[in-house]
């Protein structure tokens, strides 16, 4: 694998239930969105390819997951989980 490429999945920003599911450190989705885009742009450069292997996001905030995205390091080479599904109707621009 080349050095400016990474692996990631299951994000699920939006996903507010996630944090009971997976205990994850985070008061709310709020906290947990803002503190994964921090971590993932303090690791990723911008010229990076990320391959995000499913469930990045629930995919019923669109507008908001779409937000996440811009804000996002690197181009994302999708592999689609069933909290995807969204992605086939809103394609995000890269």
């Amino acid at each position: 694998m080349n050095p400016n490429e990474y692996i990631t999945s299951d994000t699920h920003f939006c996903h507010q239930n996630i944090i009971r599911y997976s205990k994850r450190p985070f008061k709310d989705k709020y906290h947990m969105d803002e503190e994964l885009i921090h971590r993932w742009n303090a690791k990723v450069p911008p010229d990076a390819v990320v391959y995000h292997l499913g469930d990045f996001g629930a995919h019923k905030k669109i507008e908001r997951l779409l937000h996440i995205l811009r804000r996002l390091n690197g181009k994302i080479r999708w592999f689609l989980g069933n909290h995807d599904r969204w992605l086939l109707d809103h394609p995000p621009r890269q």
